[in-house]
């Protein structure tokens, strides 16, 4: 049995209640780092098996996942969807008409397919899994065809929401107009929000949950679009880094004291930064503008340690730890089990 992708408590998947928690699923020794699509990387993603505890390198997985046909995007958002496989939506191409993209794939067997299409094209927006499973697309940039759906400047106040059928529905608006912003579902059932380009850059909101109303909290101590963020359940933080234009601090978001602290500087510098991956109560670093690079946050939790390096430099990508399962396409088999 692959508790990960199988079974469910209560007719909810096990997948939502551990993203409802911040963590991910580790099946034995199956974890992967999928490092997808970006600038640069001719749509190729790449895969590493995750170290274990007490290990402190990647290795490389026997998992191989198909170049996206879409061959030179950047700033496209991934997620597991209800289904258990690796989705990837939005983003922008050089070379396609329209170059701002609505475009969704699957990857089923094997081979990347073709979904249900955005409403909106989006430019580096976010995703989000919701505790019930479901995923939200939020935000992004598109300067065109936006269809009014509330754009300021080409940037995107509306968000989408994917629905058991398959079919993404317009859903509940940000708070402001917005693009390379960082956006998680809390463990505590809460959805945090900040920077990107709206306001001052700065602006953090939290929300009881999708739908309700956005509340303003402490902001950031300087302003960051095109950032990366993670949560951390012990103790419960939420950790900020990086930024374009060279950016190297982190920022660490406290939420029971509504305050923000200095975190370790991320290892590397560049341009554009790289991603936070939340791994065993740790935090991967992978990436950046020109780095191929992958870092480990060390146990003290006030540095990083190499643990690997990918072929391609890639920055702008979606990053997530994955299951075998997802990594070739498999659709979960639900077995639901009950407790009393």
């Amino acid at each position: 049995l692959n508790i990960c992708s199988e079974m469910t408590i209560l007719n909810v998947p096990i997948l939502s209640l551990l993203s409802m928690a911040g963590l991910t699923c580790v099946q034995g020794q199956g974890s992967l780092l999928w490092l997808g699509p970006g600038k640069g990387t001719g749509g190729k993603s790449e895969v590493f098996t995750l170290p274990s505890e007490g290990s402190s390198a990647l290795g490389n997985s026997a998992c191989s996942i198909p170049a996206l046909p879409i061959t030179d995007i950047d700033g496209s958002v991934g997620f597991i969807n209800n289904d258990g496989l690796l989705n990837i939506c939005g983003g922008y191409s050089y070379s396609s008409s329209p170059q701002y993209q609505a475009t969704c794939y699957s990857l089923k067997n094997s081979l990347w397919s073709s979904t249900s299409t955005l409403n909106v094209a989006r430019h580096s927006p976010a995703a989000i899994i919701l505790t019930n499973g479901s995923a939200v697309v939020s935000g992004g940039y598109n300067p065109t065809g936006h269809g009014g759906y509330n754009s300021n400047g080409g940037r995107l106040k509306s968000t989408e929401l994917l629905s058991e059928d398959g079919v993404w529905h317009i859903g509940e608006d940000l708070p402001s107009p917005n693009h390379a912003h960082c956006m998680l579902q809390l463990s505590t059932g809460q959805i945090f929000l900040t920077g990107g380009t709206a306001g001052d850059y700065k602006q953090t909101y939290l929300a009881t949950n999708y739908g309700s109303a956005w509340g303003g909290k402490a902001e950031m101590k300087i302003p960051r679009y095109h950032h990366t963020c993670t949560e951390m359940t012990n103790p419960q933080q939420i950790w900020v880094g990086g930024g374009y234009g060279s950016v190297d601090s982190v920022e660490i978001y406290t939420l029971e004291t509504d305050t923000w602290a200095d975190g370790p500087r991320l290892p590397i510098t560049s341009s554009y930064s790289g991603e936070f991956t939340n791994y065993l109560s740790t935090i991967i670093y992978s990436g950046g503008k020109g780095i191929k690079d992958v870092y480990m946050l060390n146990s003290d939790h006030d540095g990083w340690t190499r643990i690997g390096e990918m072929t391609q430099a890639r920055y702008n990508y979606p990053a997530l730890v994955i299951s075998e399962d997802n990594c070739y396409g498999e659709i979960a088999t639900t077995t639901t089990t009950t407790t009393t």
